[in-house]
């Protein structure tokens, strides 16, 4: 039993070590390429690692991005335009998925910004420039347009099958002037307050939009619900730092924990405030009886596991299985070859009698 635990904690301590040296080795590796982006004239201003781009109603414009291969291969690259949106944790961030973005939201970056081509082949250690056509709305805008260039190494697999995927990104903002994009002054909550279950977890949501053309930054959030008229906070939940992008949506949670859903009236509140603005928003909703059964059997019996976390257990456990097995077989070889000594000792025993 001792030697058996011995193994099991060798076997650990192995998989930690080999973990860091597979997180070292590809640290010391890079990527194997680098980005640069090519201010043109229409640049605002020029000591932003960014296009920050002054534009004016339907003239076009064309941008320039240097990719320098730094490796001893050739790579493939591709190019992906993506719109700013935001996240439900109070980050900005980006995708190409048009689904993801806000109805104010128009003409948006993936609309106005297009790649000549949508993958480019650079040689071991050449330098290739790359260009995009900016085109902006026949109207004047308000506010501005974010997003980002996103230069993707393609996908491809190591030595042990193992999927890789490298990418750098440029941010893309454009306005008709350089005033402060950083002052949006107005929220607002759409459609209904609703309690859910996610991930096994249970909680109230509500989707809360930035309909201006202008992002809202650095909040410092305070969220919390209460039975209707009543002013004590059953739930709630806070973060400083909350942002948003300009015309954009979030679906904003307040998590309910272990308690269960009860029937009832309830009231979300959700106060913001930074530097330029503060906000206030509140909203009655109900929990109806049905729907609080249905989600708390839900939540009883949802695993709620995040998926890699069940890939690490399945591997751990096959990998445990294959230890065991090796250990069985080796003891019972070695508990055989005991007795066939015993036998040949026995023997000669006799024979010397």
């Amino acid at each position: 039993m001792k030697k058996f635990n011995y193994l099991i904690k060798l076997f650990f301590a192995l998989a930690v070590i080999f973990s860091f040296s597979v997180t070292s080795q590809a640290a010391e590796k890079g990527i194997g390429y680098e980005v640069r982006p090519i201010f043109p004239s229409t640049q605002i201003e020029q000591n932003r690692g960014y296009y920050y781009l002054q534009t004016e109603p339907g003239v076009k414009q064309k941008l320039e991005m240097s990719l320098l291969n730094t490796s001893d291969k050739p790579v493939t690259l591709e190019l992906v335009i993506e719109n700013a949106i935001s996240t439900t944790n109070g980050n900005i961030d980006y995708t190409d998925d048009i689904k993801k973005i806000h109805e104010s939201l128009v003409n948006p970056m993936t609309e106005i910004l297009q790649p000549k081509t949508k993958e480019v082949k650079v040689k071991a250690g050449e330098e290739k420039i790359v260009n995009f056509e900016l085109t902006p709305p026949e109207k004047s805008y308000d506010g501005l347009k974010m997003g980002r260039i996103l230069v993707k190494k393609k996908k491809e697999k190591d030595a042990k099958g193992i999927n890789q995927e490298y990418q750098y990104a440029v941010g893309v903002i454009t306005a008709e002037s350089g005033k402060p994009f950083n002052d949006g002054d107005k929220l607002e909550l759409n459609g209904e307050i609703e309690p859910n279950v996610v991930n096994g977890s249970k909680l109230v949501q509500g989707e809360i939009v930035n309909p201006t053309p202008k992002t809202i930054e650095n909040l410092k959030v305070r969220s919390y619900v209460t039975k209707k008229g009543d002013k004590k906070r059953i739930k709630e939940k806070n973060i400083d730092n909350f942002s948003f992008a300009p015309n954009s949506k979030v679906m904003y949670t307040i998590p309910w924990g272990l308690s269960n859903f009860e029937t009832g009236e309830y009231t979300f509140y959700f106060t913001g405030s930074n530097d330029f603005e503060s906000f206030e928003l509140k909203k009655d909703f109900k929990i109806r009886g049905e729907d609080a059964k249905k989600l708390n059997n839900e939540a009883a019996f949802s695993v709620g596991t995040p998926t890699k976390m069940i890939i690490l257990i399945v591997v751990l456990n096959a990998l445990l299985l294959v230890l065991c097995g090796t250990i069985f077989v080796r003891n019972k070889k070695w508990v055989e070859e005991l007795k066939t000594n015993k036998k040949r000792k026995s023997r000669k025993k006799v024979k010397t009698k």
